[in-house]
């Protein structure tokens, strides 16, 4: 018996390739988001390919990354519980603009500043991240693969100790998952009793002291027009200290 679901998903993957093709490389890649030239660690990226007019979209990620986010994870934890309340929405003030000779409407709210109980439990947490990523932490990070079914595209979630730097070495992730997606090989048989725990992780302090984080800066190729914009998550968050929530949202684009 046909599973009505499952075919009318395969449906949609098949209409969204064809009303919206993805733009692909001459090695047959989708890829919108690049590493920064800088960076010598590999932590996570985006790619895609299509196999049968159906997309493939790939979340790759190397188990460093898995590592560092249970770090972050134990940190706030450690730091105790989170402070009660939503000040970032009631802790508001309105943002007039003026309609006319006497009236005004609100088009914004600005909000009066973070508590300072919750500027302690942040300052908490990032100590505790601090010295865990310092002295590493008792958890292994094992390789993984988990596929689903999505409206517009085969998900693949992959988790592997390779540190891709060509498009050569996209080719061979992508193959690696086309024969996982057909059953031809799994994970326990290309990485066989596997693991990224702490002496991996203090191993490549150096490493990671001495460069730039790819997870902290990012190239995005392609997204308005053909030009580059390299950011970083710091220049983000100083452009984040004044948080302006908007009740009306216009596109600048």
């Amino acid at each position: 018996m046909k599973n009505k679901r499952l075919e009318k998903l395969a449906r949609l993957q098949l209409l969204a390739q064809r009303l919206n093709p993805w733009a692909l490389n001459q090695c047959g890649l989708y890829r919108y988001l690049e590493l920064d030239d800088s960076n010598k660690m590999f932590w996570y990226t985006d790619f895609g390919f299509v196999i049968n007019g159906r997309r493939i979209m790939v979340w790759l990620e190397h188990p460093r990354a898995q590592y560092k986010g249970e770090i972050h994870q134990r940190a706030i934890l450690d730091a105790g519980e989170a402070p009660l309340g939503d000040w970032l929405n009631q802790l508001t003030e309105p943002v007039y603009k003026k309609v006319g000779r006497s009236r005004k409407k609100v088009v914004a709210h600005k909000t009066a500043g973070t508590p300072t109980v919750w500027r302690e439990y942040s300052e908490r947490a990032r100590k505790n991240e601090k010295e865990f990523e310092k002295t590493g932490i008792d958890f292994n990070a094992k390789a993984s693969y988990r596929c689903k079914r999505l409206p517009w595209a085969m998900g693949v979630d992959l988790t592997i100790p390779w540190d891709p730097k060509t498009e050569a070495d996209f080719v061979n992730i992508k193959r690696l998952v086309m024969r996982l997606m057909r059953g031809e090989t799994t994970i326990a048989q290309e990485f066989p009793s596997y693991s990224y725990g702490r002496e991996n992780w203090l191993a490549e302090s150096a490493l990671r002291d001495g460069a730039t984080d790819q997870q902290d800066v990012f190239t995005l190729k392609g997204i308005v027009g053909a030009a580059s914009k390299t950011i970083s998550i710091e220049e983000m968050n100083a452009a984040a200290g004044k948080v302006v929530l908007y009740s009306h949202f216009k596109s600048a684009l």
